[in-house]
C-alpha cells in the first residue's frame, strides 16, 4: 500500500492510500465469494448457484465497491501508522479511482491542531489580599450549624 498525506486547513489532513497487488485481488475474491453465497436465482438454492450462472447475475462494479469497503479500514490503519497521524474524529472516505488492478482511497481526517503558546512564563498576576475578621468566621460557623442542625 502506498500512501501520501496533504495538510488541509482547519486541522484536517488528506490521506490518500493506493491498494493494489495481492491485497486488492484477495479483497475482490472475498467480495465475489460473498456475493455468490448471497445470490438468489430462480431454480437454484441460495448459495448453490453454478459459477457460470453467477457471473451473469453479479456485476463487477458491485464486487469492486464491496472490495473497496473491505480494504478501507486496513488502508486507513496502514496510512495512520506510516505517517503517525493522531485522529480526533472518524474520517470521511472517498473512492478516488477503482479498477480491477488497484483502488485509490482518500480519507479526510480531523487531527489535533498545532498549538503554539506565547511567552506565558513571564506573566505577572496580582493577588488581592483577603482579610477575614473573627466575627465573619463566627457568623459563618453559626450559619452552618443552623443549616445542619435539623
Amino acid at each position: 500500500m502506498k500512501s501520501t498525506v496533504n495538510k488541509l486547513e482547519n486541522s484536517q489532513v488528506e490521506l490518500v492510500v493506493e491498494v493494489d497487488g495481492d491485497v486488492w485481488k484477495d479483497a475482490q475474491t472475498k467480495a465475489y465469494n460473498t456475493a455468490v453465497k448471497n445470490l438468489e436465482v430462480d431454480g437454484f438454492r441460495k448459495g448453490q448457484v453454478p459459477a457460470q450462472v453467477a457471473k451473469k447475475h453479479i456485476k463487477n462494479e458491485g464486487i469492486l465497491i464491496d472490495a473497496a469497503e473491505s480494504v478501507a479500514q486496513d488502508a486507513l490503519i496502514s496510512g495512520i501508522d506510516e505517517h503517525e497521524i493522531i485522529l480526533v474524529a472518524t474520517p470521511d472516505l472517498q473512492v478516488q479511482a477503482i479498477s480491477d488492478t488497484a483502488v485509490t482511497l482518500k480519507f479526510v481526517c480531523t487531527v489535533k491542531p498545532d498549538v503554539k503558546l506565547g511567552d506565558y512564563k513571564d506573566l505577572k498576576i496580582e493577588k488581592a489580599e483577603v482579610i477575614v475578621s473573627d466575627s465573619e468566621v463566627d457568623h459563618e460557623i453559626g450559619h452552618m450549624l443552623d443549616k445542619h442542625a435539623a
